[in-house]
């Protein structure tokens, strides 16, 4: 009864903590973003993050695939929807 309700625990607050970085202020020389993550200026006239400031934004991107669509998009051969 412990261990799943450890177990239960332990994961929101790894989801939590990865999601605490999304949108966090960027730039200006502050603490630089996560890894996967990178500074996207707030001004689109804005060139240097270390200027200005910024939004920490995912960089990873991935495909839509699978579900219960009419016409759900196929995984690139060699890939695997999950």
């Amino acid at each position: 009864m412990f261990l799943p309700r450890l177990l239960t625990l332990t994961s929101l607050i790894l989801t939590l903590a990865t999601a605490s970085d999304l949108g966090r202020p960027g730039g200006l020389k502050i603490a630089r973003c996560s890894e996967d993550m990178t500074c996207v200026p707030n001004k689109p006239s804005c060139t240097n993050t270390n200027t200005c400031l910024g939004t920490c934004q995912f960089t990873n991107t991935y495909q839509s695939c699978g579900g219960h669509r009419i016409n759900p998009p196929i995984c690139k051969k060699g890939e695997v929807c999950v």
